[in-house]
């Protein structure tokens, strides 16, 4: 196996390494490993280090937004109001000024309103 280079342990010298320390990056060997849900680390101290990073980012992390849970229905209360408004605002141009189309509308409108 030319052209391969293998990295020992450094604490177990006749040993090649097989991993690198979540923490610090450095290589450890299958004796010297400190294993954790987390991850592989090279000691108790920088597997400790790395949680305790862990729990503060996620501390630190955004909160949750937390949103009415009628929300969709203010939203569609809002559209149906712009939508009244235009068509109120076309009815009243329609009566004000004769504009082909709108004033025909606005007639039907007024019609069926009794107005």
């Amino acid at each position: 196996m030319s052209g391969e280079s293998h990295v020992m342990c450094p604490v177990h010298v006749n040993r090649h390494a097989t991993f690198k320390c979540k923490q610090c990056g450095r290589p450890g060997c299958n004796l010297c490993v400190v294993a954790s849900p987390m991850g592989r680390f090279c000691s108790e101290p920088c597997r400790d280090k790395f949680l305790a990073f862990a729990k503060k980012a996620e501390e630190l992390a955004e909160p949750e937004i937390k949103r009415p849970k009628l929300l969709w229905l203010r939203g569609m209360v809002q559209r149906t109001l712009a939508i009244l408004a235009v068509i109120l605002g076309l009815v009243i141009a329609g009566t004000a000024f004769y504009i082909p189309g709108i004033s025909q509308v606005a007639y039907w409108i007024r019609t069926f309103l009794g107005i």
